[in-house]
């Protein structure tokens, strides 16, 4: 801030920068400004829910899983390796849907996923492989 005093918008690349970017201008009035971050730390994820931090992206932790979904498809004929784009889909936590991920992201729910039901080769059109849809799964 010293550096640059008209600065609104603190981009982190980890939440915990955006964690300590969000302790140090706490003098300040941080009303107007944004930070956010990468990684859905469960601290930041209670600052999102408060207004303090706003926003986080994350969902990279599926690369591996995207990564083996599709191998296990290759390996049954279904689809290549031709296009990266499933492995490059993040989902963005804001305070209008922090709700939504809180207990999936603390309860650490992904171990009580079944992957199966997002193969090409098992369904002719799986859902997309995504945190949201992993939600959805446990809800059912």
């Amino acid at each position: 801030m010293k550096r640059y005093p008209k600065t609104n918008a603190f981009w982190c690349a980890g939440d915990a920068m955006a964690l300590e970017v969000f302790k140090q201008l706490k003098s300040n009035n941080t009303e107007d400004i944004l930070i956010g971050g990468f990684d859905w730390l469960p601290e930041v994820l209670k600052e999102i829910e408060t207004g303090n931090i706003t926003a986080s992206v994350g969902g990279h932790f599926l690369m591996t899983t995207s990564a083996l979904v599709k191998i296990v498809d290759y390996h049954h004929g279904v689809g290549s390796f031709t296009s990266p784009s499933i492995m490059n889909q993040y989902e963005i936590i804001t305070q209008e849907n922090v709700s939504e991920y809180l207990d999936f992201m603390n309860d650490k729910a992904w171990n009580k996923i079944d992957f199966a039901e997002f193969l090409h080769s098992k369904y002719s059109a799986p859902p997309e492989l995504s945190v949201k849809n992993m939600i959805k799964q446990l809800e059912q």
